[in-house]
């Protein structure tokens, strides 16, 4: 099962593996539910085009490689007191470190409202 959630490509896919997970052995251990919000992000960002996701402190720096699908106008349209940009290929999300679930929770957040701005949904 570890190995087919690393190989899941869509969030569709991560769903079908959680609930078999569940189905076959119960609630999510915590190890399984941080597991899967890191893949479900890495999915999200792998479709964005960015190449790095790092957590420093209460910021998560995204680098955005020059082909992403993002549209640059509705990039901005997008961008908050927590969602900024920091220059061309940079964006940050502010956390308010209110637990690790909440922390990703925002960061997936931000980036399923990136993938309603472009055509990278395939």
């Amino acid at each position: 099962i570890y190995r087919r959630l690393m190989l899941a490509g869509d969030i569709e896919i991560m769903d079908g593996l959680e609930e078999e997970i569940a189905d076959r052995y119960g609630a999510l251990p915590e190890a399984i539910d941080k597991l899967t919000f890191v893949l479900r992000i890495k999915i999200l960002c792998r479709k964005l085009h960015f190449s790095k996701v790092v957590l420093r402190n209460d910021v998560v720096y995204l680098d955005i490689e020059p082909t992403t699908p993002i549209s640059s106008a509705k990039m901005m349209a997008l961008l908050d007191r927590k969602l900024k940009l920091l220059s061309e290929y940079r964006l940050t999300v502010s956390i308010d470190k209110k637990g690790w679930k909440n922390d990703m929770e925002m960061v997936k957040h931000y980036l399923e409202k990136l993938m309603e701005t472009c055509d990278a949904k395939k």
